[in-house]
C-alpha cells in the first residue's frame, strides 16, 4: 500500500486569453450562426432577404438592412438623469452648512435639513421648473431615470437619507441627511 501524497491534484491548464474585440466578434459570429440554423429549423427555409414592408420582429431573424443604422446624435439625452433613486439638491446650498459643520462639536450627528418641493419620475412630460424655494434648501425626490430639474446638480441616494413629517405645515415634509 502506497502512501497518499500531500500534493493537490493536478490542475488542468487554463484556458487561452483572446482579446475583447476577438470575444465579441466570436460571440457575435455563433449567435447569429445560432439564430439562422433556429430559422432554418423553424421554417425549412432561408429567411427572405428582399425587403418586406413592415416585417414583424420574428420575420427580422437572420436579414440584412439595407441602409446603415446610426443612433441620434448625441447618443445619449440632452438633459441630466437621475441614475438611482433619491433627492436631487444644489450643491451651492452646501457652503453655510460647511461653516456650521466645521463648527459642530459632534460630527457624527450632523444632519441637514431639506424642504422637499417636488417629486419627479422617469419618464414625465414635463417638469415643472418652479419646483425651486429660494429661502430654504429644497430637495426634489427623483427616481432612476427622471430629470433633474435645472439649478439641482447632485442626487443623494434614498438609502441616505430619512423624511421626518413637518407636523407645523402638513403640505410638506422635510429630508434629513448625513453629509
Amino acid at each position: 500500500m502506497s502512501p497518499k501524497s500531500n500534493k493537490p491534484p493536478q490542475m488542468k491548464e487554463p484556458l487561452p486569453m483572446v482579446p475583447v474585440s476577438q470575444a465579441l466578434e466570436t460571440v457575435l459570429r455563433k449567435t447569429s450562426e445560432t439564430l439562422l440554423w433556429r430559422n432554418l429549423y423553424e421554417n425549412k427555409q432561408l429567411a427572405s432577404r428582399e425587403p418586406s414592408p413592415s416585417p414583424s420582429i420574428q420575420h427580422l431573424i437572420g436579414r440584412i438592412s439595407a441602409q446603415n443604422v446610426k443612433a441620434p446624435s448625441p447618443g445619449y439625452p440632452d438633459h441630466n438623469s437621475s441614475i438611482m433613486d433619491g433627492y436631487a439638491i444644489k450643491t451651492s446650498d452646501l457652503a453655510a452648512a460647511k461653516v456650521v459643520y466645521e463648527q459642530c462639536t459632534n460630527k457624527d450627528e450632523f444632519l441637514l435639513d431639506y424642504c422637499i418641493v417636488g417629486k419627479v419620475y422617469a419618464g414625465d412630460e414635463k417638469i415643472d421648473e418652479n419646483l425651486d424655494t429660494n429661502d430654504v434648501r429644497s430637495a426634489i425626490y427623483v427616481t432612476t431615470g427622471a430629470v433633474v430639474p435645472n439649478g439641482f446638480d447632485a442626487v443623494i441616494p434614498i438609502e441616505d437619507t430619512a423624511i421626518l413629517h413637518d407636523y407645523n405645515d402638513s403640505s410638506s415634509d422635510v429630508l434629513k441627511m448625513k453629509i
